[in-house]
């Protein structure tokens, strides 16, 4: 201290008022000092505080375990309850995720759209291919426009034919979808010519898959009719467009010119910092004043009367983003009964618990030190219904996507990830304010000493009332979650629903193609048709077999 440090000086000779400033000049600024030490004592009260905090949340913590272990069958039907609750909200939010908010894979995403005709109707067309040729040509707004045209066919040059998609796609495709292959080269111009050297390209999937890898490039694969080489391997998980496995140019065969034939699909990239509105406005019209002459020659019936221009996200997920925001609240309402239900068990649960929560109030435990350790045990449950219901989401979708049982665009998109682990993590801490918030503030604010006087006596009246009330509005909001999630999934089931006019059960449908090198003849088509249905007539099972 200031006095000890002046006390040592004047032993060591100082004269005393001399000591007493060379004892201030050492200590420097005192009120600075003061605050520092004030500083130091607060921090080290937050510490103290903040130590005990957390040893009295582990207690609490531990006394909630021993709780639920002591009742193994209430812990357990809480669990699973929230469980089935979360894990279906957790389910289809990650199909949400990955089917409408993940950007699509493709690079500056948002500048791709799509691109079709309008029809007289309101409905739309695919492109006719000079409507395609002069959109490339006249369009200021979109830096590449590419026309496709896919299909699912035998590829031969493997070891076995490889039922796959193929696509063939106009010059500018790999300008809408810019990368770098894996080995090779993609379709430049010189390929996209009438009567050039067939060459494709294929997924680095397929390469590896059914040729050799890498060692593809250079060999020959037969498509229908035709032999190509290989020239480039795309990486994955470039599949556009439907999971397409080999990409071929379209322009080595002459196209229709007719302005009423829509052969074609059409997808753009914008230039940067344009919307799709922006390429509506100039290609309407411009559609418009090159359509105008087949118009007056031939009328509206088979020709574009403008174009239909969204963003390429938009195309791929249709009407799915409603199906699935539907699903989303009747899961939504499937948690709510779950918490509504949890509520009034835990209400219950209360009742049974108020002598040992009024002894703990008698032994000095405060009303928020109860609140809390209630609250604890609501967010432990919560906690393990959580972690049961993320379990049940992943094999949820491991299941939809490994057997098809449900048919959505980017599926392969869908998985338990972070924005998915996010969700689930908000829906645990409402979850448990939902269902226990409440019941934990009035087992803190019950009279505890009028509890253990008059425990057993039967003068319970007015909390019976109350609890009667209680168990009547529980039963009355789950009746109304019940009726909107019910209501919810009808909705769901009607737009699922789609009369296709005819008895589908018991119906299969297979596609073949046969290669036009190994069966290059009429005749050879015939007789391979004929053998076909006369070995699947001759199946077990097998009623009708037809041929289309």
């Amino acid at each position: 201290s200031l006095d000890l440090c002046v006390d040592e000086l004047i032993q060591e000779g100082w004269d005393p008022v001399d000591a007493q400033g060379e004892a201030e000049a050492r200590f420097g600024d005192r009120s600075r000092i003061a605050e520092k030490c004030g500083a130091i004592s607060r921090g080290h009260q937050r510490a103290v505080r903040r130590e005990v905090m957390i040893d009295n949340i582990l207690q609490d913590l531990r006394y909630a375990f021993r709780g639920l272990r002591k009742n193994p069958g209430f812990a357990l039907v809480a669990i699973l309850t929230l469980a089935v609750g979360i894990g279906s909200s957790a389910t289809v939010f990650s199909l949400v995720n990955g089917v409408l908010l993940k950007p699509l894979p493709y690079e500056s995403p948002e500048e791709l759209v799509w691109v079709a005709e309008a029809t007289g109707s309101g409905g739309e067309n695919w492109v006719a291919w000079p409507n395609y040729r002069d959109w490339r040509e006249g369009s200021q707004t979109l830096q590449a426009v590419a026309a496709f045209n896919s299909r699912e066919i035998n590829v031969l040059g493997g070891g076995e034919p490889a039922y796959v998609r193929v696509a063939g796609v106009s010059e500018d495709f790999w300008r809408v979808f810019p990368m770098v292959p894996v080995a090779g080269r993609l379709t430049v111009g010189d390929d996209h010519k009438e009567g050039g050297s067939p060459v494709v390209v294929l997924s680095d999937g397929f390469a590896r898959e059914v040729l050799a890898g890498e060692g593809a490039l250079g060999q020959m694969v037969e498509i229908g009719d035709t032999r190509y080489e290989v020239v480039g391997i795309v990486p994955e998980p470039f599949h556009y467009p439907d999971q397409t496995q080999v990409w071929f140019p379209e322009e080595l065969e002459a196209q229709n010119e007719s302005r009423s034939s829509h052969n074609h699909q059409v997808v753009a990239r914008l230039r940067p910092g344009l919307l799709p509105r922006d390429a509506f406005s100039e290609l309407d019209p411009l559609t418009r004043r090159i359509v105008a002459p087949a118009i007056a020659a031939n009328g509206t019936e088979y020709h574009a009367t403008g174009v239909v221009v969204r963003s390429l996200q938009e195309q791929l997920v249709g009407r799915t983003g409603s199906l699935l925001f539907i699903l989303l609240g009747a899961s939504g309402f499937v948690l709510m009964v779950a918490c509504t239900n949890l509520a009034s068990t835990l209400l219950a649960r209360g009742t049974t618990r108020a002598p040992e929560i009024a002894v703990r109030s008698a032994v000095g435990a405060s009303k928020g030190r109860i609140v809390r350790q209630m609250i604890l045990e609501s967010f432990l449950l919560a906690v393990f219904g959580s972690a049961a219901g993320l379990a049940l989401a992943f094999g949820s979708i491991v299941v939809i996507q490994t057997t098809g049982s449900v048919s959505l665009p980017r599926l392969g998109n869908v998985a338990i990830d972070g924005p998915v682990l996010l969700f689930t993590l908000g829906a645990t801490v409402i979850t448990a304010l939902a269902f226990g918030l409440f019941p934990a503030l009035r087992s803190g604010s019950d009279n505890q000493a009028h509890v253990l006087r008059t425990e057993g006596r039967g003068q319970g009246g007015r909390t019976t009332r109350v609890w009667g009330a209680l168990v009547a509005t529980e039963v009355a909001l789950a009746m109304v979650l019940l009726t909107g999630s019910g209501l919810l999934i009808r909705s769901f089931s009607t737009l699922l629903a789609e009369d296709g006019g005819f008895d589908e059960k018991d119906v299969a449908v297979a596609s073949v193609s046969a290669s036009q090198i190994k069966y290059p003849e009429r005749n050879d088509h015939r007789v391979l048709w004929d053998d076909l249905l006369r070995g699947v007539r001759a199946t077990p099972g097998v009623g009708t077999c037809l041929l289309y």
